[in-house]
């Protein structure tokens, strides 16, 4: 007989990989505002830009990353103005807060060389590094991926799908539907392709077309849904079903079944999210138990794709591996086991 069998946790030794690419909008005549609020967003953008340039001195590689953080979060200004000073001496307030706590100081480690070179070699250290997380580009994603020796947890686009089932409910799809595009358009948990049940197409496909366009959402379609709208919109071609947009940008197809809509989301999705919208939970079953993503979802927007809102607190990101971990990687996602046994002298037989 065992004394005792205990199962620990342990961190993985972890190495995080983050290039933020940014264009500045101070710095862009080309771009398109597509509504007011984008004209909102733009000129807090060139605010913020002039504000880390002239404060502040700083390389440009602070100054992406600063964006990029400032974008992700929505900080204000007054926020700014709190944030800043932290993010500057991140390296010693990190290890002012791990001696306080009698932690090894070396315990978390800042790799202030951004040159993609350097990755190569992080990539053959499996005897050193447990598990890397690359954020960044699909390539250097596809990179890491391909090459590395160490255990990777990707996180690829999120080329989200929602499909309105014939039996859904209009206003309910209308709701879930905007929220899901429009809540935030760059976000991985956006939607970029609708599919929406042949029969239902003018009934809810064209309300909530009509909604979308009508919320700032640029909107392109297949020839079917096209010639109800008597060739108006835009088509969509087949990258557009391959494209994660990040912006106010949807695809529309029409498909004739929930068996259809899986054909689609298994040729063109990402693994991340796909939900369905239907009242009819039997159809519902078939799409949550064949669509081969991380996240499936029932009448739900796609923007619930987050470690918070599924109560994991903080990500690093949403996982599009097959195996474990898989969708939101909190710190329960990042730490390992080991098993200690503690016998009474005992033998096996």
């Amino acid at each position: 007989m065992l004394y005792s069998t205990k199962r620990f946790k342990s961190i993985f030794t972890l190495f995080f990989i983050s290039f933020a690419t940014v264009i500045f909008a101070a710095n862009d005549d080309s771009a398109q505002v597509k509504s007011s609020s984008d004209l909102v967003k733009r000129n807090e953008q060139i605010a913020i830009n002039e504000k880390l340039i002239s404060d502040y001195s700083l390389s440009e590689e602070q100054i992406i990353h600063l964006s990029s953080i400032i974008n992700r979060i929505n900080l204000t200004n007054n926020q700014i103005e709190q944030f800043l000073p932290i993010f500057l001496d991140t390296n010693q307030r990190r290890q002012d807060v791990l001696k306080k706590n009698k932690i090894d100081q070396n315990f978390i480690q800042l790799i202030e060389k951004t040159d993609r070179k350097l990755v190569n070699e992080f990539l053959r250290m499996d005897n050193f590094i447990d598990v890397i997380i690359p954020r960044g580009g699909k390539n250097l994603v596809k990179k890491v991926q391909k090459f590395s020796k160490v255990q990777v947890i990707g996180h690829l686009e999120g080329l989200c799908h929602i499909y309105v089932d014939k039996d859904a409910n209009l206003s309910a799809a209308k709701k879930i539907i905007v929220n899901a595009k429009m809540r935030r358009t760059s976000i991985c948990g956006a939607l970029e392709t609708l599919l929406i049940h042949s029969k239902c197409l003018k009934s809810h496909g064209v309300p909530i077309i009509k909604k979308l366009i009508s919320s700032g959402c640029e909107v392109l379609v297949d020839k079917k849904i096209n010639k109800i709208f008597k060739n108006k919109l835009e088509l969509a071609k087949k990258i557009d079903w391959e494209t994660e947009y990040l912006s106010p940008k949807v695809s529309v197809k029409s498909v004739s079944s929930v068996h259809d809509a899986l054909d689609h989301i298994s040729k063109y999705g990402t693994m991340h999210t796909d939900s369905i919208i239907s009242r009819n939970f039997k159809t519902a079953k078939v799409f949550l138990s064949r669509v081969n993503s991380a996240i499936a979802m029932h009448n739900a927007s796609t923007q619930f794709a987050d470690g918070g809102e599924f109560g994991f607190g903080g990500e690093v990101g949403i996982s599009t591996n097959k195996l474990p971990p898989r969708g939101p990687v909190g710190v329960d996602q990042l730490t390992s086991y080991k098993y200690i046994v503690v016998g009474k002298n005992s033998v096996r037989s």
